[in-house]
């Protein structure tokens, strides 16, 4: 007997050692998974000091900024994705061709950045605060500039405020409803473990893309509403968001003066800051189409 009772005693602590291992394996992924993912959609292409000051609009919430100031000139809005900041486009903010072009201003959305505060989850609650920014711009062409959940945040912006939004390049934008399905991470990120473990961004993000699909399916109904010139860009190497987006766009974008696809081989989720160049170059060829919509 006293074997045996030995032998269990061993056997538990065995399986509690195992258990404890394990959760701390897990724990110690999910912090580098969540390190890498904030390091790509955050980090790539930011540069260390800004050319231009960070504003903000007061306002439920209060919005911040960051402009390269060309008064008069067409405007570029660049939203960021799910999670993210204006920081990500930092590079395009400082790019001297670009700003002999257009005033440039780079918005930190609702839940991220310095504008912060609690997630937002909804398309049209997110164009409302953003569409503070672009009242700034009033009366000038506005061009949205829209990567990731920014893709469809921008489409949002274009239905729901037609007198402020010109013309729309899309990169990578998840628009449609159908490839966006519920992950199984979501519901662990929403538990009380996941917002014990991760930081805000993550859970702020996490909230926003739960809520997308069903978003997305109120807005597929209102596509034809849409009027301005589009280029859509997206990478066929995409683990994101799926390249098949561009055949809902090509379907259901259709009553545009101007729409441009363009599928960049061998290329991933992160367009603004591996194909810096392109984009670039797409920007300055966009401009005679939606310059004339004010």
């Amino acid at each position: 007997m006293a074997a045996v009772r030995k032998n269990r005693i061993i056997s538990n602590g065995y399986i509690f050692y195992t258990l404890k291992m394990a959760f701390i394996t897990i724990k110690r992924r999910l912090f580098f998974i969540c390190g890498v993912f904030l390091w790509l959609s955050c980090g790539l292409g930011r540069a260390q000091v800004l050319p231009s000051g960070v504003y903000r609009i007061t306002g439920k919430p209060s919005i911040f900024y960051r402009l390269q100031a060309a008064a008069g000139k067409p405007v570029l809005v660049f939203v960021h994705g799910s999670p993210g900041d204006g920081n990500d486009f930092s590079k395009y903010l400082s790019d001297s061709l670009l700003a002999h072009h257009y005033e440039i201003a780079t918005v930190d959305r609702p839940g991220f950045g310095q504008t912060g505060g609690p997630s937002m989850p909804s398309l049209a609650a997110q164009a409302a605060a953003v569409a503070a920014v672009l009242q700034r711009f009033a009366g000038r062409p506005i061009c949205i500039v829209g990567h990731s959940y920014g893709g469809p945040l921008a489409v949002q912006l274009a239905l729901d405020y037609p007198a402020l939004v010109h013309g729309l390049v899309l990169l990578a934008p998840a628009l449609d409803p159908e490839l966006e399905k519920q992950e199984w991470q979501r519901p662990l990120i929403k538990s009380r473990f996941g917002r014990w473990l991760l930081p805000m961004a993550i859970q702020n993000s996490n909230a926003e893309l739960m809520t997308l699909q069903a978003d997305l399916f109120v807005q597929r109904a209102r596509l034809k509403a849409l009027h301005v010139p589009v280029v859509h860009i997206h990478g066929s190497w995409d683990m994101f968001v799926d390249a098949d987006n561009l055949l809902y766009t090509k379907k259901h974008f259709t009553n545009l003066p101007y729409f441009k696809q363009l599928k960049l081989q061998h290329v991933n989720h992160f367009i603004p800051w591996t194909q810096f160049k392109l984009v670039r170059t797409e920007l300055l060829k966009f401009g005679p189409h939606f310059a004339q919509g004010s």
